[in-house]
């Protein structure tokens, strides 16, 4: 058996290069057997990915990613986020092995509990690991058990045929954060229609305005003006999930809401990887430590807003 390698080019006159990898093609030719028999194979030179389907939802006021996967028979959440959350770890006789099928995952034990998006109860029961790239992955049985449909061409998730999430985008690469710079202004967060309290530990839930995308990263500051001189809620990023941000009291005294009160602000943000460098004297307030990773950097530009 030969090997006949062969290159064709797209235009006259283009020369055999890497270039042109995807016109290539290898040829199998067995000595014995005329030309008529000959077998043309194509050769694969690359791959395309896309991303998994994902969606996010609340625990309590905590945020959560849900990485959906249906190659997975067990669900999984990663040992840092479950401790970060503060769900009960029970400990599991299950054993779990990577998609290889050989290596065992290390298991630190199990947890059930109940997470909610526009006002729909979801309930997971997951392994929780340590060597876990995502903060969760659902697999089969959390989407049987909550009726959860994927749409990848669509880049759409449907939720018991109610709620439907969109994830990703069809030009991620048009898309990323490291090839634009949005401007945007300060949005004003209205109390619901009914004045509450919000006791110290606890959290209350507002809309956010419908100009915002309905998952993002804000930065909230607390709204004063003439009529409000609280400093709650603190300054702080905060992830909000299907047009809802969750604010915990995090002061010592009840926080009372009034009805359609204007409390607080949001501004949308940015994610720089490459931040730049800090100055001296806030590197030695750091301990020379200089946390650059993922930095979210609110993007302000003054605006003036007034009540409806």
């Amino acid at each position: 058996m030969s090997r006949v390698r062969q290159s064709y080019c797209t235009e006259v006159g283009d020369s055999e290069s890497e270039d042109n990898v995807d016109n290539e093609q290898v040829s199998f030719l067995n000595d014995n057997v005329g030309p008529s028999k000959l077998r043309v194979v194509s050769a694969l030179r690359r791959v395309s990915t896309k991303q998994s389907p994902y969606f996010k939802a609340f625990y309590k006021h905590f945020p959560l990613e849900l990485t959906l996967d249906t190659g997975a028979e067990v669900s999984m959440i990663k040992a840092s986020s479950a401790d970060y959350i503060g769900v009960t770890i029970k400990k599991s006789n299950h054993s779990a092995l990577q998609a290889d099928g050989v290596t065992p995952l290390n298991i630190v034990g199990e947890c059930h509990f109940t997470l909610s998006r526009d006002g729909i109860e979801l309930q997971l029961e997951a392994l929780v690991v340590n060597d876990l790239d995502v903060d969760i992955l659902a697999g089969i049985p959390f989407m049987s058990s909550n009726d959860i449909a994927i749409f990848p061409s669509k880049h759409k998730i449907v939720i018991r045929d109610k709620v439907t999430v969109m994830y990703g985008s069809p030009n991620e690469e048009l898309n990323s954060s490291n090839t634009r710079v949005r401007r945007t202004q300060a949005f004003l967060i209205r109390a619901p229609s009914a004045s509450s309290v919000v006791w110290p530990g606890c959290y209350g839930e507002y809309d956010i305005p419908s100009e915002i995308e309905s998952d993002c990263i804000l930065a909230v500051e607390p709204h004063t003006d003439a009529s409000r001189t609280k400093d709650w809620p603190s300054p702080q990023i905060a992830q909000s999930v299907a047009g809802k941000i969750r604010i915990v009291n995090n002061t010592s005294v009840p926080q009372f809401i009034q009805r359609n009160e204007h409390f607080c602000r949001v501004r949308l943000t940015t994610t720089i990887d490459n931040a730049p460098e800090a100055p001296d004297n806030i590197r030695d307030i750091k301990n020379n430590k200089l946390h650059r990773l993922h930095t979210y950097f609110p993007i302000f530009q003054t605006s003036l807003c007034r009540p409806r």
